[in-house]
């Protein structure tokens, strides 16, 4: 209840505290108070329930120990550690959105994110009705329970959470966390009037140049981040990213990334995520793929077999120089379905010799 009544750093804020701070500023350092402080302790923080003039006085006159009785409460969730007056929204309403949900009984809370304190809203509302009407429609049942379908959506939080960061949409957005754009990103797609026509990486790819049109100043800023990181990350750099951001070790254990540089993992994950790979694909497919079917649509219908070929031959390049030269001239095409794999690498390995 003395929260309104201290500023940060505990500084009295009423004129007619005046004399209770001096009264207990004589006690301290004359007798002193024998009665202790009582404290809350609450997730890894101290609120002050009882002695909040004491705690002022010790504060700014360099008394290092107070006796406090503390009470400890356990909570189910974390309280980040630049949490402070000005942003205690985010703790309540963050607590709230697990009261409404028990959602942090299933995944540790410290996944998120967030800087805006209606995210947290916005956040239930993706994942327990968009997300879980969504697996209703792709398994054509309902979930077993809220964890069922909470630990699948986590698989799209992360793959976006990640994808956010890598291409620093930070800078696009001024004040916000992965979490606050990841649901700007979803109630972008559900703006749409069929959201299940868009593939994931055809909506980043829209949901991204939307908002660099909204916002030219910071885009360039974007850009430049983007082309220096590029130009300073290494080939082990890209490699993993394409491993985080694909997990293509979950869905394909047998894939085997060749000795290559950075350019040759830049491409493959624009492959995977690129638009034209899957659209037509897509649009006969009876139900939305996710990125385990795109996975496997791109390793089988197009990597393994240019891989197999170029074991077969023994080519006198390097693997990423075949397959970099044979994407640029044919992966648009052989994806497309304007002509066949094989026709493609026989044509392509004529002019190789």
């Amino acid at each position: 209840g003395r929260g309104s009544d201290f500023a940060e750093g505990f500084y009295p804020r009423h004129e007619w505290m005046i004399k209770r701070w001096a009264k207990v500023y004589q006690l301290l350092h004359s007798d002193g108070i024998g009665e202790p402080v009582l404290l809350i302790e609450y997730g890894g923080y101290y609120f002050v329930r009882d002695g909040n003039h004491r705690v002022s006085v010790a504060l700014h006159s360099g008394i290092e120990f107070l006796t406090a009785q503390i009470i400890h409460y356990h909570l189910p969730i974390h309280l980040p550690s630049y949490l402070n007056m000005r942003n205690l929204p985010l703790f309540t309403e963050k607590m709230a959105f697990h009261e409404r949900t028990g959602i942090f009984n299933h995944i540790d809370d410290r996944i998120f994110h967030v800087h805006k304190p209606q995210t947290w809203k916005l956040l239930e509302k993706e994942i327990y009705t968009h997300s879980r009407s969504w697996f209703v429609r792709h398994y054509e049942r309902e979930p077993y329970d809220d964890k069922e379908f909470v630990l699948a959506w986590m698989s799209f939080y992360e793959l976006t959470a990640e994808h956010i960061r890598q291409r620093a949409l930070q800078l696009l957005f001024p004040g916000f966390r992965e979490t606050d754009i990841f649901v700007e990103l979803v109630s972008y797609w559900n703006s749409y009037d069929d959201p299940d026509s868009f593939w994931l990486g055809e909506m980043y790819e829209k949901f991204e140049k939307a908002f660099r049109r909204k916002h030219i100043l910071l885009s360039f800023s974007q850009s430049l981040w983007l082309q220096i990181r590029t130009v300073r990350s290494s080939a082990e750099d890209q490699k993993k990213f394409f491993f985080l951001s694909t997990r293509i070790k979950d869905f394909l254990p047998e894939f085997l990334a060749p000795i290559a540089g950075k350019n040759f993992f830049i491409l493959c994950y624009a492959q995977i995520f690129k638009v034209c790979c899957v659209r037509s694909w897509v649009s006969v497919k009876e139900k939305q793929p996710g990125l385990d079917d795109i996975i496997r649509h791109w390793y089988n219908e197009f990597y393994k077999l240019v891989m197999d070929y170029y074991k077969k031959y023994l080519f006198p390049v390097t693997f990423e120089k075949f397959y970099t030269r044979f994407s640029r001239r044919y992966y648009e095409k052989v994806m497309r379905g304007y002509c066949g794999i094989a026709e493609a690498l026989e044509k392509f390995s004529k002019n190789m010799v």
